[in-house]
């Protein structure tokens, strides 16, 4: 209205442009005495990243001369594939929704099946990662109970006996 004076302003959110390098993985020649642990204190990422990224098992040692991939931040990368949301992904890897769309610039594109994306923070699940072994189940032999289970998990041999921890008995 007339005489009104414009005492408040308004804030913009600014876009803060990351350069293409930042999110890039990259590839990195082990030298003589690198381990994960050291290569993860110079990247600035978790063991688990390196590891991940790398399909190495729970070891510290990295051949010399081999290729690992580092990723730029902590976190997986991951490849779309047909019928993943942005909150699909979140939550298989216990991830970021918001984190997600802002560090590979989702927010006009979204998902496209075939895009490689970090997932800054992400967690791989226990079935995913490197070493994993499926637990089997065995139909076990006794004369108490023919219809027993056990997992193929662990077992031992002590005294004479055989044991395994057995599950849904």
């Amino acid at each position: 209205y007339a005489g009104a004076t414009e005492s408040s302003s308004i804030t913009k959110p600014v876009i803060v442009q990351l350069s293409e390098a930042s999110r890039n993985i990259t590839s990195y020649a082990v030298q003589p005495g690198d381990t994960v642990a050291s290569l993860a204190a110079k990247y600035g990422i978790s063991e688990s990243t390196i590891r991940w990224a790398n399909n190495l098992k729970d070891t510290d040692a990295v051949a010399a001369g081999s290729t690992l991939d580092i990723l730029p931040t902590t976190g997986i990368a991951y490849t779309v594939v047909d019928g993943d949301t942005i909150q699909k992904v979140a939550d298989k890897y216990k991830a970021n929704v918001a984190a997600i769309t802002t560090y590979n610039d989702l927010e006009i594109q979204g998902l496209k099946t075939g895009l490689k994306v970090i997932i800054p923070n992400g967690e791989l699940p226990t079935n995913e990662r490197p070493g994993y072994v499926a637990p089997v189940a065995v139909r076990a032999t006794t004369t108490t109970n023919s219809n027993a289970f056990v997992t193929g998990y662990s077992s031992g041999f002590s005294g004479g006996r055989t044991w395994f921890i057995s599950a849904g008995i």
